[in-house]
């Protein structure tokens, strides 16, 4: 188990979009606080054209306010009535939301060391001397926007890395609770096998050997879907196509999760005329596909419900099959993401999430290996029936 949960952690790989994320393209966005109409005029004039995007504020709470448009640097002058430069820094550096947003503070000549030495200890991030020009400012601004990129990078990606870190956790539970059913078939059966070893005749035997090594090939087929996964992912999956008859594969199918099937007492049902089309598949992958929407379908239909397989022409050169169960059926929010890795299907009844969600994305991913596609149709209350498409092929059976 510890080694198939390593597995599963190996392959998993989330996209990591905040190290994706291309600042460069974003217009920065700049808040300019002057209490000073002429200044701000000023500026705005000396923007023009510029590659900024300017928001203006007259005074410190006005500022305030206008940190909630997601501002990317706030330029302030000092001395302003009510709230000024140094307590507006002070403010926003004490705020978690705003403390990394840089602030560059304007002072006067006269007052540069005093205001600088004052600026520094409420937090800002440079001061510019009044008058400047703007090539100045724009280079102060560039470099302070140049930290601001790297930190949103650096807050996205550890955001990222505990939203990982999180799914990893919440991965390995759902493993561990598919596998458990599984493996307490075959602690079971071990077990009677080892208590009632003088006293079981052949027949008892042989039945519960058989048993035991359907639940090994349930167990092998989970890690089968992952590795399988990873390859057909990274595009290194070979198929292995031939002609076959889709009733043998389903039958192969069947066989495999012959004992999930006889457990809920479900009744199994083919609708496969013996003169269907034949596929030009890779046979161990379909018969897989077919396991892994059979043991699904198991999963939501309640005791004594319903599994139906059937086949119906599609276009020409593909077969249309269908997996259909008398089961809770999947809520509509859920169809869209069914077939995503790791995204897992609320019981209708029992309110509760089931399986690691693996299954559906390996077939999904086998089919479209296949040149098919699969979609399914469900309503809450009324079954499901996942439908697939493969190609086919034209055999000559006559003797």
């Amino acid at each position: 188990m510890i080694i198939y949960i390593y597995i599963i952690l190996m392959v998993f790989n989330p996209g990591n979009t905040a190290l994706q994320r291309r600042f460069s393209q974003v217009m920065p966005k700049i808040l300019i606080v002057d209490d000073n109409a002429n200044n701000r005029m000023l500026m705005e004039a000396m923007f023009d054209g510029a590659s900024y995007e300017t928001v203006f504020a007259s005074n410190g709470r006005e500022a305030l306010e206008k940190l909630a448009e997601d501002i990317d640097l706030v330029f302030s002058d000092v001395m302003m009535p009510d709230i000024n430069g140094f307590e507006l820094c002070q403010k926003i550096k004490e705020n978690p939301q705003t403390r990394h947003v840089p602030v560059i503070l304007v002072t006067a000549v006269k007052r540069k060391r005093e205001d600088m030495i004052r600026g520094l200890e409420t937090g800002a991030d440079d001061y510019i001397i009044r008058p400047f020009e703007f090539e100045e400012l724009d280079a102060k601004l560039r470099a302070q926007l140049r930290v601001k990129a790297l930190y949103d990078q650096l807050a996205a990606t550890n955001q990222e890395l505990v939203r990982s870190q999180k799914m990893k956790e919440e991965l390995t539970h759902m493993v561990v609770h598919d596998l458990r059913n599984p493996v307490s078939s075959l602690s079971s059966i071990f077990e009677m096998l080892a208590q009632m070893a003088d006293s079981l005749n052949q027949e008892t035997a042989l039945r519960l050997i058989n048993d035991g090594q359907h639940c090994a090939n349930l167990l092998l087929m989970m890690i089968s879907n992952i590795l399988d996964i990873h390859k057909m992912e990274e595009g290194a999956m070979e198929l292995s196509c031939r002609p076959h008859r889709i009733y043998d594969l389903v039958s192969d199918a069947a066989m495999q999760v012959r004992i999930l099937i006889n457990q809920k007492e479900i009744s199994f049902q083919t609708d496969i005329p013996y003169d269907a089309p034949f596929v030009q598949v890779d046979g161990d992958k379909l018969v897989r596909v077919f396991a892994n929407l059979i043991g699904n379908a198991v999963k939501f239909t309640p005791r004594r419900g319903m599994i139906h397989i059937s086949t119906h022409p599609h276009t020409e050169g593909w077969l249309r099959i269908s997996v259909s169960d008398s089961g809770a059926g999947i809520p509509k929010e859920d169809q869209a993401r069914i077939f995503d890795k790791f995204e897992q299907v609320r019981k209708h009844q029992e309110n509760q999430f089931v399986s690691s969600g693996l299954g559906l994305t390996f077939c999904k991913l086998a089919v479209e290996a296949h040149g098919g596609r699969i979609w399914v149709e469900s309503q809450e209350g009324q079954g499901s029936t996942f439908h697939f498409t493969l190609p086919t092929i034209q055999i000559d059976t006559a003797p």
